[in-house]
């Protein structure tokens, strides 16, 4: 696991506070592939956004049962819906 997602696993962790900065913690510390059966799961649309730190190219439209990960090193660090 990476220093990143060793860093967001312990932030979130230590202060679950961070879910109103945005930093939700459902699907953080889950494999990329675990995280995406479970949106799936919850009828959610799922989009990688930034994989190792390189971002992809993305819609700005806001959808509410679209889901966005932050991967690092196969794991998820962040998320946000929309």
């Amino acid at each position: 696991m990476g220093v990143m997602a060793v860093l967001f696993l312990v932030l979130g962790v230590l202060n679950p506070g961070l879910r109103w900065l945005g930093w939700n913690q459902d699907y953080v510390g889950m494999t990329e592939q675990a995280a995406k059966r479970l949106a799936k799961s919850r009828k959610h649309i799922v989009r990688v956004v930034e994989r190792d730190g390189q971002g992809f190219p993305m819609t700005m439209d806001y959808r509410e049962n679209r889901v966005n990960f932050v991967i690092e090193d196969g794991v998820v660090v962040s998320y946000r819906m929309g």
